[in-house]
């Protein structure tokens, strides 16, 4: 865990947590609109494997985190407290960075840069 995100921990996620972690926007091409909503990593729209992307910069990722996200050129930056469902003590603070590197009406690719993992998103009505 970065220093800045170790300064995050136990305390509420807040917009400077997000920037104290990411890096400066070099220009984007997506629109944040395009990102709003529910996305699911296993296609299915049924699991908690995925994530929810909030006008007001809120997400949930997964079952387990919480926090802010940004989009930065091209790149969704989020700010994720780690917990475990159904518990308020947090775990751990931690960025997760997804590059994008296609999108459509249906859906998203990109990579994790964090471990270089690929993503697979579907948006979910």
């Amino acid at each position: 865990m970065s220093l800045s995100a170790k300064a995050c921990l136990g305390a509420a996620v807040t917009a400077a947590c997000v920037v104290a972690v990411v890096a400066p926007a070099a220009g984007q091409t997506l629109s944040r609109e395009y990102f709003l909503g529910l996305w699911s990593f296993d296609g299915t729209c049924a699991s908690g494997w995925g994530m929810g992307l909030q006008a007001d910069g809120a997400v949930w990722y997964d079952e387990w985190g919480s926090g802010l996200w940004i989009l930065q050129d091209d790149t969704i930056r989020m700010i994720l407290q780690e917990s475990e469902m159904g518990m308020d003590e947090v775990l751990d603070v931690l960025p997760l960075t997804i590059e994008i590197e296609t999108a459509d009406k249906d859906g998203f690719t990109g990579r994790y840069l964090e471990d270089g993992e690929p993503v697979t998103a579907t948006r979910c009505e």
